[in-house]
């Protein structure tokens, strides 16, 4: 086989398989001391979706709980305080991943998710 042929090849499957991977998205719960329901959408760059990966991060001013729901129920639950940092993923089928923020006693900070459908 030649020498370009080979590069190519590598070349191609390189760029099918960071595009198989789906983009990492992000978004900021902008009002940490208010109840939110957080609706997170695949960008359309993966297709067949089959595996989630969910991160989060910031700093919380009192305590709160935030969960991913699967079937209108709660399938991974997280409660968060301080230098909140927490990390999920699985098996998921789905366009969009809907999560629910729900602060206790917040008095103010900040929190960020990173999120990639795969």
């Amino acid at each position: 086989m030649s020498k370009v042929l080979e590069n190519s090849i590598l070349f191609a499957s390189m760029i099918f398989l960071v595009g198989c991977a789906g983009a990492k998205q992000t978004y900021k719960i902008t009002d940490v001391t208010k109840e939110s329901t957080i609706i997170l959408r695949n960008n359309g760059s993966q297709q067949n979706v089959s595996y989630i990966l969910i991160s989060g991060e910031g700093n919380i001013d009192g305590e709160a709980e935030i969960s991913l729901i699967l079937d209108d129920k709660p399938y991974k639950t997280e409660r968060i305080s301080g230098n909140a940092k927490f990390s999920w993923n699985g098996d998921w089928y789905s366009e969009d991943a809907k999560i629910e923020y729900k602060p206790s006693s917040v008095k103010g900070g900040d929190l960020n998710l990173e999120y990639q459908f795969k």
